[in-house]
């Protein structure tokens, strides 16, 4: 872990910075994590005790792959000694909600998941599918469906699909375990609220539209920012006299940027309790002039508090590019190398 924030406020705009400003006065230290080059652990290995089912050894079994941040993100070598296999199993399945929300843009991020393979999209009522060839990705679409269209005067591919089922509160629910694992271990027991939250849905229901779980997020455009998942906890300023949450857990993966309020602190309940909270929004940490050289970002705040699965949800992606080329539907990818010198993104109807 590192502590203390860098704040990069070159190449931001005005927007941008002044949110720069705000968020990092209230919240000027923070703790981080990334994935490593070879396998690092958070936590001891002795004494083995789960930090969010508080089951010790004989009566839970460990294993040492439980990684902090998860693995379809690209985490490798990031893992912790304080998470048992059966809380593994079940935040599993909440990561299994969150890469399905993330949906095509998985494939299209080209970041490599679990299986060190980049995963592929299928859309079956579109008939549309996404995967990546041996050089290039390739869009296969069924030509009687409009699932994707191409602009060529603004130089924009739309592709038109659908997600897979998912779990909007597991996405919360996994953030707030990446947010648990990053507390020093005397940290922990402050957020006790916290961890029953994420260790079964018996408050699920009292959480439904809760404004303090809104999640925030950057949608970016353009090729992949964020190759390697990063996670910050930010801690608010002790003398910080605005009724604002401890904490707050920001995310970096792929082309998005996450931010959750930590919730259920129990400092968090005597200060915000009764008063108006305006949660500082994370600013967009990029050179904004490079960013709009592939279009606009997109910034969305939404309720994911509900624990009904949603099905077929639309989710339209918008791809810039160079150059646009009609390649003979015969012609493979070595012929396309030899003929334009690199590989385009694949169209086989």
């Amino acid at each position: 872990m590192e502590n203390g924030t860098r704040i990069p406020f070159a190449g931001l705009d005005d927007k941008n910075r002044e949110r720069a400003k705000r968020f990092f006065a209230a919240y000027p230290t923070a703790v981080g994590v990334s994935d490593s080059p070879t396998p690092e652990f958070l936590g001891t290995k002795s004494p083995r005790r789960c930090r969010f089912c508080h089951g010790v050894r004989p009566n839970v079994k460990f294993k040492d792959n439980a990684h902090v941040l998860p693995q379809f993100m690209g985490n490798k070598n990031l893992r912790s000694y304080f998470e048992c296999q059966s809380c593994n199993a079940r935040f599993s399945k909440y990561e299994h909600s969150f890469a399905r929300f993330i949906g095509a843009s998985r494939t299209l991020s080209q970041i490599p998941g679990s299986s060190n393979k980049v995963p592929t999209h299928e859309d079956a009522a579109n008939k549309l599918k996404l995967q990546m060839g041996e050089h290039a990705l390739q869009l296969i679409f069924d030509g009687e469906h409009k699932s994707y269209a191409v602009d060529l005067g603004n130089k924009e591919l739309t592709i038109k699909t659908i997600r897979h089922s998912y779990v909007p509160i597991h996405l919360l629910k996994v953030l707030v375990k990446i947010g648990l694992s990053l507390l020093d271990e005397e940290e922990v027991a402050e957020y006790e609220l916290a961890r029953r939250f994420i260790l079964n849905d018996e408050l699920d229901a009292l959480l439904a539209g809760n404004p303090m779980l809104h999640l925030y997020f950057y949608s970016l455009p353009g090729p992949v920012w964020f190759p390697s998942p990063v996670a910050q906890l930010c801690y608010l300023a002790p003398d910080c006299a605005d009724p604002l949450p401890g904490k707050q857990i920001v995310l970096y993966y792929g082309n998005y940027c996450f931010q959750l309020a930590m919730p259920f602190g129990s400092a968090d309940t005597a200060r915000l309790l009764g008063k108006t909270v305006q949660l500082p929004r994370f600013p967009l940490l990029l050179n904004q002039e490079k960013l709009r050289q592939f279009g606009d970002y997109r910034e969305v705040s939404a309720d994911f508090t509900s624990a009904a699965r949603r099905k077929e949800e639309p989710h339209e992606i918008i791809c810039s590019f160079t150059e646009y080329i009609q390649v003979d539907s015969d012609e493979n990818e070595e012929d396309t190398l030899r003929k334009y010198g690199h590989w385009p993104l694949s169209e086989v109807s």
